[in-house]
C-alpha cells in the first residue's frame, strides 16, 4: 500500500490512539522518499493501491498518483530488474512492452545529495539514446554511454531511454 499524502481524517472530536484529538494526518515521508517510492513501485509493476484519504489530498499527492508516464511504465513494462545496488546507490530498469523503450530509474539511498549513474554496458545498451525525465516531462536530449542524475538524499530519478 502507498502511504501517500493524507492519511487519514478523523471525525472532528474524536480522540485518537494516543488519548489526544487529532483532526488528520499526513505521510512522514518527504516528497523526496514519496517519488521515490512511487518510482520504484512503478517500475517493478507493483498493484498500486493507494493507502490514504483520496476525497482531499494536495496537488503534489495528486501529480505522484495521476502522472501518465509513470503509470504507463507500471502498466507497459516487462522484465523489471535491478540493475545494481551499493550502499549508497541502486538502479532498476525495465523495457516498455509497446515502443521498445527503456526505463531506468536511478535512486539514492543515502542521506547525502549524490550524483547517481547507470552505466549503459550494466544496463546492456549501446549507442545513443534519446532521453526523457518522467517526472518531469523534460527531455533531456541525447546520451552515449550512461545516464545520471544528481538526486537529493532518499530521492530517486526515472528516465525512458528511445533509440
Amino acid at each position: 500500500m502507498l502511504p501517500l499524502g493524507r492519511i487519514r481524517v478523523y471525525l472532528k472530536g474524536w480522540t485518537g490512539p494516543l488519548g489526544y484529538e487529532r483532526g488528520e494526518d499526513w505521510t512522514q515521508f518527504t516528497k523526496d522518499e514519496q517519488i521515490t517510492m512511487m518510482s520504484l513501485w512503478g517500475i517493478f509493476r507493483s498493484p498500486l493501491i493507494m493507502g490514504g484519504e483520496m476525497r482531499d489530498n494536495d496537488e503534489f499527492t495528486l501529480s505522484l498518483l495521476t502522472n501518465r508516464d509513470i503509470l504507463r511504465m507500471n502498466q507497459q513494462g516487462r522484465d523489471a530488474h535491478q540493475v545494481y545496488r551499493t550502499g549508497t546507490a541502486c538502479a532498476w530498469k525495465s523495457v516498455d512492452s509497446q515502443d521498445g523503450g527503456v526505463y531506468v530509474a536511478l535512486f539514492n539511498l543515502s542521506d547525502e545529495e549524490k550524483e547517481i549513474t547507470a552505466c549503459f554496458q550494466e544496463l546492456e545498451l549501446s549507442g545513443e539514446y534519446h532521453v526523457r525525465d518522467l517526472w518531469s516531462g523534460e527531455d533531456k536530449g541525447t546520451v552515449d554511454g550512461k545516464v545520471s542524475a544528481r538526486l537529493n538524499p532518499h530521492g530517486a530519478a526515472v528516465y525512458k531511454l528511445t533509440k
